[in-house]
């Protein structure tokens, strides 16, 4: 029988996966949610008592990821200092620090449970997914407004892919990649299978599917150059193979009616770019909305972060500092502000927000992922990919982001432990 504490812990990660799904009170107006935080702050202090009562309980101080955490929580809180001292106290101050408050509350709270409780959660986990598909596939082939009442805003369009239980396509595509990562990891490969093709073909988002292909040949291409010729063949042929697939489906997907998959033909929006990369023909990429806006506010925040040598700015400041620079630019043209005054950038809103404290909040992430990781070209790589991927679409205030994280540490640490014959082994499997 499952005890009072994995039921928790269990549900709160849980939870953690459904992050914009709203149930109409504590509404604040923002795409994120606080229940899934407000579960976690009333679970994290069991669970830190819990830790107490046993001897072991604060074994994850000595992993190498404690000194990430360290490092992450150090930004976050002055970050809000900072945001605090620029904005003074407000109703949007407060809203402009709880993305901070969000992951400093997630990443205390998987990095206590994480380890011993690794079993409960990923029980969990193919739960969630199955929402999240289910009602992404009925969204598709049913009604595209099937449950968008339980969110607060909804970016549905017929060239765009659906958008199950977040506010956009790119939203879904992030839950469908923590997914694939996790069940990956635990070599589940029916649920692999049905998690990335849920990626490509029911999100369809360009946001997440375009850095997750240079993610994937940067990881696993680059390391087979240093190899011998045969390994590089091996990789090579296998690599050929996937291209091969890979092409056929997107032949499929973006080029004719596939019956029951409405609106899949090569009029989407991502078809669309992906004929643009094709052709090397980008004009039509600066004039795509969607796309300028993630541009114009990665490339504001990061003006304001260099030309103000990394000084702290808060996030009322934001409206008038993206006015001011798109005003009369041909490329940075859309400020999204009829959509959000927030940045629509993960890296570029802690960048503009907390300056240089911003900086060693991506620099915890990066030490987190990379304390079991001894090759020096992968830390380069994961380096790299946590760029691409947060100057995108990811952001701090998500949490599931830290779940997978969390996972993906103490799989690598399961890793170290099997090569070492350690048994006491951490790694995930299914």
């Amino acid at each position: 029988m499952i005890r009072t504490d994995q039921f928790l812990i269990s549900i709160t990660c849980f939870a953690a996966f459904f992050p914009w799904v709203t149930l109409g009170f504590l509404n604040f107006g923002s795409d994120i949610q606080l229940y899934s935080t407000l579960i976690c702050t009333l679970v994290l202090p069991l669970v830190f008592i819990s830790r107490l009562a046993i001897r072991t309980g604060f074994t994850f101080t000595l992993d190498k990821t404690f000194y990430g955490v360290l490092l992450f929580i150090f930004g976050c809180v002055f970050s809000i200092l900072m945001i605090l001292v620029k904005d003074g106290v407000s109703f949007d101050s407060l809203r402009g620090i709880f993305p901070y408050l969000t992951a400093i509350l997630w990443i205390v709270f998987v990095s206590l449970v994480s380890r011993d409780y690794k079993k409960y959660i990923l029980n969990t986990i193919p739960f969630a997914f199955f929402i999240w598909f289910i009602v992404g596939l009925i969204q598709l082939v049913y009604n595209r407004d099937f449950l968008v009442s339980y969110l607060n805003r909804t970016v549905i369009t017929s060239d765009r892919g659906v958008i199950s239980l977040g506010s956009e396509p790119a939203y879904f595509a992030m839950a469908c990649l923590c997914f694939t990562i996790i069940f990956f990891m635990q070599k589940k490969k029916v649920l692999t299978f049905l998690s990335f093709f849920s990626l490509i073909f029911l999100t369809r988002s360009s946001a997440v599917i375009f850095p997750l292909l240079l993610s994937m040949a940067l990881y696993w291409g680059i390391p087979f150059i240093r190899t011998s010729t045969k390994s590089n063949l091996r990789f090579l042929s296998v690599l050929f193979i996937f291209l091969i697939i890979l092409l056929f489906m997107l032949f499929l997907l973006f080029s004719y009616d596939l019956g029951f998959f409405s609106g899949m033909d090569s009029s989407s929006r991502i078809a669309k770019l992906f004929s643009m990369f094709a052709t090397l023909d980008f004009s039509g990429l600066i004039m795509d909305g969607s796309f300028n806006i993630r541009l114009t506010h990665y490339a504001g925040s990061l003006y304001y972060f260099f030309r103000d040598l990394g000084m702290p700015h808060g996030t009322l400041m934001w409206p008038e500092a993206v006015t001011k620079f798109s005003l009369n630019s041909r490329i940075f043209w859309d400020t999204g502000l009829n959509q959000t005054t927030r940045i629509n950038s993960g890296l570029g809103t802690i960048l503009f927000e907390g300056g240089w404290f911003g900086v060693t909040i991506f620099l915890g992430l990066y030490l987190i992922l990379t304390a079991n990781e001894f090759s020096s070209l992968k830390k380069i790589l994961i380096l790299i990919i946590l760029f691409i991927f947060f100057m995108s679409v990811f952001s701090i205030k998500i949490p599931f982001l830290y779940v997978t994280i969390m996972l993906y540490c103490t799989n690598k640490m399961g890793d170290i432990a099997v090569n070492t014959k350690d048994v006491s082994s951490l790694k995930i499997s299914s």
